[in-house]
């Protein structure tokens, strides 16, 4: 299934299951704990990816930009952190052989 035709499912105690009308986005705080990774190393990933991950924004109080990363995205980049074939779900970072 290719990522323009993943549906998100939201569910209602009284009436189940429906699609949402738009994918949900998360600010990068959020974005790292459901990877999960550090603050800093998500946003040096994400600056490393530029072309795969393009920046989108929302304005905060105060006129701050906060950058917002949608669910498909988080979902690439959680293969790109974690080993998945492990059951302990070991970081790839700590698989890398130390030169």
């Amino acid at each position: 299934m290719s990522e323009t035709q993943m549906i998100e499912w939201v569910h209602f105690e009284r009436s189940g299951y429906f699609p949402l009308p738009v994918e949900p986005l998360y600010d990068l705080k959020v974005a790292a704990n459901l990877i999960p990774m550090h603050y800093p190393s998500l946003r040096k990933l994400l600056s490393r990816h530029k072309a795969q991950f393009p920046a989108r924004y929302r304005r905060s109080t105060g006129g701050r930009r906060i950058r917002l990363l949608s669910a498909s995205e988080i979902r690439r980049i959680r293969p790109m952190v974690i080993d998945e074939t492990n059951p302990d779900h070991i970081f790839k970072a700590f698989l890398r052989p130390r030169v």
